[in-house]
């Protein structure tokens, strides 16, 4: 396994996009395995994955067959291939490799250049989602929407975007509106679409493309749903919309930005249902949305030890917004992340909002990462608590766990391969099955 997983991490992943007639192409050298699939395209800054997670779990307490296909992945790149609601296993893996690396050497004869890091896995997961006959694919996009592989889908049943923020401007723009356009990419003639409406920016420019789509829209703002309760374990909410007859809904976690992704996976279903796809069992829909959960995101892991991969700007923000809801008392910041992203923004953000009483640096072992000693003095710029600079994630767990945490609430922050690193080292003590 060790060298087909060498194999796709060595292929180029931020590179220059292939045209949509070289995605066709990939496709046809596959045999278009997306072919008579029902899929659900989902694009966004941030909730992604969650609103991925919620619709796999209610699609599949509904009856149905599902693939989901998402990134990046916390800890294994099976994570990314989700068959039924199992990560694709090692058998298949090697087999959708396999298939997909003999349809590429085809290719490469017929004088086409190799599909990316992105792509040859998106060529995976169709193949792996054919083979095993799956009716629904939920297709999470990688960078953006309007020129992302998935967009090569022609007809989706459904579109869903998520929340709208700044977030890799050096590709998809410097305004929320250019951002917004290009996620908006993914809206198709005719197709229902479901929106974060929270954004007023984002949300003129999503509604203006769906008009001339002539899409049905679902927006999901803050006024679609009224928090009722936020516990330990979770957060219960209701559904304003009458559809919902005032059924109570809970989620896992205590990221607060998660019930706009439930109200969003919800309104999916609903599209669904108004479709005939999916019948109205909202009980159903209850214990499923309650049971599922998307690792990495506000999420705990040992008493007063959170993780959660608040990587840009609207991340942080939501971040922020969760902590002063738990109240707690004493905050302990851990904290790695990118060169790509805007993390002194980031760090004056949630030192100016929030009283924290010790901060932990550490630089992640990719040539992409903010040094500690960078991160340091950034951190030291913008708050009077003491800041600690580590060489590697695994002396920073060390120091987590040699330091008296009494009264003291942790938080693991930042990139996304961090928190996969610092989920990773817990499962390893806890004797985790990986």
């Amino acid at each position: 396994m060790k060298e087909i997983i060498d194999y796709i991490e060595e292929l180029p992943k931020f590179t220059k996009k292939h045209s949509s007639e070289y995605l066709l192409e990939f496709l046809r050298f596959l045999g278009n395995p997306e072919q008579g699939k029902k899929v659900i395209h989902v694009a966004g800054t941030n909730g992604k994955g969650t609103v991925c997670s919620y619709l796999k779990s209610m699609l599949l307490a509904v009856g149905k067959k599902v693939g989901c296909f998402t990134s990046p992945h916390l800890i294994h790149l099976h994570e990314r291939i989700n068959i039924n609601g199992q990560d694709i296993s090692d058998t298949k893996l090697r087999e959708c490799f396999v298939y997909v690396k003999t349809a590429v050497g085809k290719m490469e004869e017929a004088g086409l250049s190799h599909p990316s890091y992105f792509e040859f896995l998106f060529g995976m997961a169709l193949v792996a989602f054919h083979e095993h006959r799956v009716t629904y694919l939920i297709l999470e996009t990688g960078l953006g929407g309007r020129l992302d592989a998935t967009n090569i889908i022609a007809m989706p049943l459904l579109t869903i975007i998520t929340s709208i923020g700044l977030d890799h401007q050096e590709i998809l723009g410097n305004t929320i509106e250019e951002i917004a356009r290009e996620k908006a990419g993914i809206i198709k003639e005719g197709v229902p679409l479901v929106h974060d409406a929270k954004n007023k920016t984002a949300t003129r420019v999503i509604q203006d493309i769906a008009k001339e789509k002539k899409s049905n829209c679902f927006a999901v703002s803050d006024k679609t749903y009224e928090i009722c309760e936020m516990t330990d374990t979770g957060i219960a909410f209701l559904m304003r919309d009458s559809y919902y007859e005032k059924a109570m809904w809970n989620t896992k976690g205590q990221g607060i930005w998660q019930i706009t992704n439930a109200g969003l996976a919800l309104e999916g279903m609903r599209a669904l249902q108004e479709m005939g796809e999916v019948p109205k069992a909202l009980n159903v829909w209850k214990q499923a949305l309650q049971e599922s959960f998307w690792q990495g995101r506000m999420q705990q892991i040992e008493t007063g030890l959170f993780i959660d991969g608040a990587h840009n700007h609207l991340a942080m923000q939501e971040f922020v917004k969760s902590v002063r809801l738990q109240k707690v008392e004493k905050i302990v910041i851990i904290f790695a992340i990118m060169q790509d992203k805007h993390y002194e923004n980031m760090i004056q953000y949630l030192c100016t909002s929030l009283e924290v009483e010790q901060v932990i640096v550490t630089t992640l072992q990719d040539t992409r990462s903010v040094t500690a000693e960078k991160l340091q003095s950034v951190f030291e710029t913008y708050t009077d608590a003491p800041v600690c600079k580590t060489n590697n994630i695994q002396e920073a767990w060390q120091i987590l766990h040699e330091m008296d945490r009494t009264k003291k609430t942790t938080y693991c922050l930042g990139s996304l391969y961090f928190v996969g690193e610092i989920l990773k080292l817990w499962r390893e003590t806890q004797n985790v099955k990986f």
